[in-house]
């Protein structure tokens, strides 16, 4: 549930028992129990005010507080001044969940202190109540018929009142799992991607090798592994600094992205080097070589006004019958190196 509809809902739940005292307030004034209609009318008021301050400020954790506050003192008042008959005491046992609540949401250590002591002395005022009950203490005495309606309608509500905080509390940790959830793929997605490059690392290329395996062995659907590496990178580096090199890395992994098709996956390698698996065997394999090639090539880098340019060197090794990845990642840096010995700045398959 979003921020904003979670503070209508609070909103609305203290406008309802905003309702439920103005309710209380006839029935005690009508009563002639003119204590509990005067303290009902204090409850009217805080829970508008309440009702005001979440739609307002979303404050909503700090509300509920205030509400448990509210109810344990009402609950406790009309209990000791017209009995235990009423029913009011069940708006104790509606606390539950909320205690539950309030724990859970509020994260501060200084809070969670002050609550465990707040409901060690709801605990405390129980059995105070209990004991008034075996005394048979009681201020005002109602009618019959009202004590039993005010039974009824006090059950029923805390009842009403325990299913909605339950829900409530199911519903916010959800959510936090929702969160947590999310977090992880996060997490996941941030171990898998190289930092600098935003291509996929070292770490996750087993993962697809296993995947492109069984689809060339199970559906003979080949693929090639291609090996590139930025041509004399280390005097980039010393000629114009590391940040220049980063940014070359940055440049050159965008242009590699944008030559190859949807089914093609790049990774960094390490260092300056950048593997491809291509989807498809050979001449697939040469094409897209020469696509990254050619466009590193006529790719100028332009960093703190001074304009760099690289070449590149790949080694292709298509996927052969009873190759493994060792094998194919071997070939491919064989054939790189060729390359390189070979002049750079060219495809060697």
């Amino acid at each position: 549930m979003k921020f904003d509809n979670k503070r209508m809902v609070y909103a609305r739940l203290y406008a309802g028992l905003a309702i439920v005292h103005l309710i209380m307030l006839i029935v005690f004034f009508c009563e002639g129990c003119r204590i509990l209609g005067y303290i009902n009318i204090a409850s009217v008021v805080f829970y508008l005010l309440l009702s005001h301050k979440v739609a307002k400020e979303g404050d909503m954790k700090r509300c509920a507080f205030w509400c448990t506050i509210e109810v344990v003192a009402v609950a406790v008042t009309s209990t000791v001044t017209v009995g235990w008959s009423c029913g009011f005491m069940q708006y104790i046992m509606a606390l539950i969940p909320i205690a539950f609540y309030l724990m859970y949401t509020f994260q501060s250590k200084e809070i969670k202190p002050s609550l465990t002591l707040s409901f060690v002395l709801v605990g405390l005022i129980y059995i105070c109540l209990l004991l008034t009950y075996c005394l048979g203490l009681q201020v005002y005495e109602l009618n019959p018929f009202s004590e039993k309606l005010l039974y009824v309608f006090n059950t029923t509500l805390a009842v009403v009142m325990l299913i909605i905080f339950s829900v409530i509390f199911i519903m916010i940790v959800n959510e936090e799992t929702e969160k947590l959830k999310q977090s992880y793929v996060q997490l996941e997605n941030s171990a898998n991607i190289d930092g600098l490059t935003k291509l996929l690392n070292r770490r996750s290329l087993d993962l697809y090798l296993d995947i492109f395996f069984k689809k060339a062995r199970g559906e003979g659907i080949d693929f090639s592994v291609l090996l590139c590496d930025l041509d004399d990178f280390k005097h980039i580096n010393d000629t114009y600094g590391h940040e220049c090199g980063d940014e070359v890395l940055r440049t050159i992994a965008s242009v590699i992205k944008n030559c190859l098709r949807a089914d093609d996956v790049v990774f960094r390698w390490g260092g300056e080097e950048i593997l491809i698996l291509v989807a498809g065997g050979r001449a697939p394999a040469k094409r897209a070589a020469e696509r990254c090639r050619e466009a590193i090539e006529n790719t100028v880098v332009e960093f703190e006004g001074k304009s760099v340019s690289i070449t590149v060197t790949i080694g292709v090794c298509p996927y052969f019958q009873g190759s493994t990845k060792e094998i194919l990642i071997a070939r491919a840096d064989e054939n790189l190196y060729k390359g390189k010995n070979n002049g750079k700045n060219q495809v060697v398959l």
